[in-house]
């Protein structure tokens, strides 16, 4: 598991990114499901029931796309990448892929009720692990991807630099000569989401590779989660500064910032 040890610092774990999963029953939930996401549609943040707690952000596409951004008190712990359909107030996805910092790739599959633009909540299920932990969000606030907070060179970490431009063109390198290049572009709909694409040269782990994926910002941290077509191996980078410090009642988040 990487450990945070800057707060404006990018993050790059291979393959691996994790919920705390308890012991528990591994199958789906229950329920009929076939309608695009609605009510689940946004940007939430919040915990889960895991002592101590993990803190995902979960963002829902109105595709039905939805990715589960993951870290704890301490450090990154991963990302999910999986599929939501909606029914009324209920959402079950199909099986999807989560990369875990610490027990690598894994199936993973939710299952919730949501409030638009209010809470939502339930069950991750991790069908490898036999286990699922729970989660509560809220919704938070925002509005189309805005490039001028973040468009500067982001600080190094696990020896990269990620530099995004006012266009939403990027590059990413690290000191082993690996080059990611690739353009960010904002969805417009309405939340702080852009689409990615990239691609590898061949110094890279994933080597001469186009890579697909996300970033979400709230303008003083940025999360991006890059996978190749095969979807068995990614990318995550997250960095952050001073003025996004976040703070959660009883737990101490020691993570710097300059």
């Amino acid at each position: 598991m990487a450990t945070v040890k800057s707060a404006n610092r990018v993050f790059v774990l291979a393959m691996s990114i994790g919920l705390a999963a308890c012991g528990g029953g591994g199958s789906s939930g229950s329920g009929s499901t076939s309608g695009s996401p609605i009510n689940s549609v946004g940007i939430w943040s919040g915990r889960t029931d895991t002592n101590p707690p993990d803190f995902p952000l979960i963002v829902v596409r109105p595709t039905g796309e939805a990715w589960i951004f993951n870290s704890d008190a301490f450090s990154i712990q991963g990302f999910g990448l999986l599929t939501l359909s909606e029914s009324g107030n209920s959402n079950q996805s199909t099986s999807g892929k989560y990369f875990s910092s610490r027990d690598g790739l894994l199936q993973i599959s939710m299952e919730g009720t949501a409030l638009k633009d209010s809470s939502f909540g339930g069950t991750f299920r991790f069908s490898s692990l036999n286990g699922s932990t729970t989660y509560s969000t809220t919704f938070v606030n925002s509005s189309n991807l805005n490039f001028t907070p973040i468009a500067r060179t982001w600080d190094v970490g696990s020896s990269f630099t990620l530099a995004i431009q006012s266009t939403g063109a990027f590059s990413a390198s690290d000191t082993s000569g690996c080059q990611i290049n690739g353009n960010i572009n904002p969805t417009n709909e309405g939340y702080s989401i852009g689409t990615v694409t990239a691609a590898t040269n061949s110094s890279c782990r994933i080597a001469s590779t186009s890579l697909t994926g996300l970033l979400y910002s709230n303008g003083g941290s940025i999360w991006m989660a890059l996978v190749p077509p095969s979807k068995d191996n990614s990318y995550l980078f997250y960095s952050r500064v001073c003025s996004n410090n976040t703070t959660y009642p009883g737990v101490d988040f020691t993570w710097s910032c300059m």
